[in-house]
């Protein structure tokens, strides 16, 4: 079985979409893995606002 799933990031058009560091998105990556309870978009704004969660 072949599985790929794209995460776009840092898409310029899309303004209100918060610009993530490498390693916030690392961060975020490692965290959803470790926490499937939380949503995605509170990973975000908790990485944009602090850059750690």
């Amino acid at each position: 079985m072949i599985f790929e799933h794209i995460v776009q990031i840092n898409d310029l058009t899309k303004p209100e979409i918060p610009i993530l560091t490498r390693f916030q998105v690392w961060e975020g990556l490692v965290l959803r893995a470790r926490r499937p309870d939380i949503e995605t978009i509170q990973i975000i704004r908790q990485l944009a606002e602090t850059g750690v969660f």
